[in-house]
């Protein structure tokens, strides 16, 4: 039997590696909207109507999504360690939302910056600084790709090459939302590259931009008042128009599943109702009235949210106490019968 299969090759463990990559997901009907995926009052109407389905995505976002997941999780360890995170992975709770409706989030971080509450928003991103890459030598292009540093301006310099990317419309939607329902002013978007080393840093830091969220009160209402219309749409079980002013380019940024529907004259799994514009005006009139209320007593939000914070963490120690001293008494004596050590049996909760 020969040592080498000449038949085995680079190419052919690639071809193999393509052919069992996913390239679909299962998506289910979404009993209460996601803030993460609420721009749209169609989106939000589709998602909630329709039974599970398959939806096309490229093989790549899933090392995208781990990719992110990491970097949160380490970012989260940072202002833990320097005892600057308020909470993290924090679930909306139903006291913060609008009487009769659930909605669905999860907030990144809050952490406390200068005395104030700062929530933040988490998104990995291609590179950062992209401009201070346009006009690499080749060899500065070859270092660069091996990970090593490259100084291309001095730090007083570097603000001239920054790029400064308008944040995506999804995402601008999602920060202004958890705004409108939290009563935070504070809201920033953390952009991180996936080339991770920041390229102008001679101390080897992150490269990461925060980018301030504006949150007019007419955007908030307008925010909120299309959730609600989206909700109040799926209750009637007709598909309405889109959000005017949306762009093809903006729902692909929200990896929304209906594309194709919206633009392209495809159609959907099953067959539902349009809604008329005579529901449409009516509907728009009843959710513009509720968000307008609603954004009007978010000041009051704020102070309820910081003490439901502090309820949350309480919670998360007593949890955290009870879950130690049961891993302690079922994990000894296995961790003694196969001679391990005690962090072989540790059990993280994520929240």
């Amino acid at each position: 039997m020969p040592l080498v299969n000449n038949s085995i090759t680079e190419t052919s463990l690639l071809e193999q590696l393509q052919r069992i990559e996913a390239t679909s997901e299962k998506s289910f009907k979404q009993k209460r909207p996601y803030i993460s995926a609420s721009m749209c009052q169609r989106q939000i109407m589709l998602n909630g109507t329709l039974e599970s389905r398959e939806v096309g995505r490229s093989p790549s976002m899933k090392y995208y999504a781990a990719i992110g997941r990491a970097i949160e999780e380490e970012l989260v360890k940072n202002y833990e360690n320097a005892n600057l995170l308020l909470i993290h992975s924090w679930k909306l709770p139903k006291e913060l939302f609008p009487e009769g409706i659930d909605l669905g989030g999860k907030i990144d971080m809050i952490i406390m910056h200068q005395s104030t509450p700062i929530l933040i928003d988490i998104k990995t991103v291609g590179v950062v600084d992209n401009a201070a890459y346009i006009n690499l030598k080749p060899e500065e292009l070859i270092s660069l790709e091996k990970g090593e540093d490259i100084f291309i301006v001095a730090d007083d310099e570097r603000h001239k090459f920054t790029t400064n990317k308008k944040v995506k419309e999804a995402y601008k939607s999602q920060l202004q939302l958890y705004s409108a329902i939290t009563g935070l002013d504070e809201i920033f978007l953390l952009s991180v590259s996936r080339r991770i080393q920041d390229g102008f840093s001679v101390g080897g830091h992150i490269s990461a931009a925060f980018s301030r969220i504006e949150i007019p009160q007419n955007e908030l209402e307008k925010r909120i008042a299309v959730l609600i219309y989206g909700i109040m749409a799926r209750e009637l079980g007709k598909v309405p128009t889109p959000l005017a002013g949306l762009k093809k380019t903006h729902c692909n940024d929200a990896f929304c599943g209906f594309v194709d529907f919206c633009y392209n004259g495809g159609t959907l799994e099953q067959t539902l109702p349009t809604m008329s514009s005579d529901e449409e005006t009516k509907i728009k009139s009843e959710a513009l009235q509720i968000a307008k209320e609603y954004i009007s007593t978010r000041s009051l939000r704020a102070k309820m949210t910081l003490e439901l914070i502090t309820n949350e963490q309480t919670k998360r120690n007593e949890i955290n106490q009870k879950l130690a001293q049961i891993r302690k008494e079922n994990l000894e004596p296995v961790l003694n019968e196969y001679n391990l050590y005690p962090w072989d049996g540790v059990l993280e909760v994520k929240w």
